[in-house]
């Protein structure tokens, strides 16, 4: 088992493990979601306004199969 590694700088890194973090992350993206989410709605309340986290909470509930409001 490979120990812990914090990614601090990417000059830490040397060619094979970059190539292994690309490799998962386009795994990653390309997997099929599990949709817990489905026929569900999500209301979102926040006490802040911020587009970036009412986005960011919309999307997830989407990519899960519900809908967010």
């Amino acid at each position: 088992m490979t120990p812990l590694r914090h990614f601090l700088s990417i000059e830490e890194c040397d060619r094979a493990e970059i190539d292994a973090l690309v490799a998962r992350a386009r795994a990653l993206k390309t997997a099929e979601w599990p949709r817990p989410l489905a026929g569900k709605h999500l209301a979102m309340l926040f006490e802040w306004p911020s587009t970036r986290n009412r986005l960011s909470y919309a999307l997830a509930a989407r990519r899960l199969g519900g809908e967010a409001t």
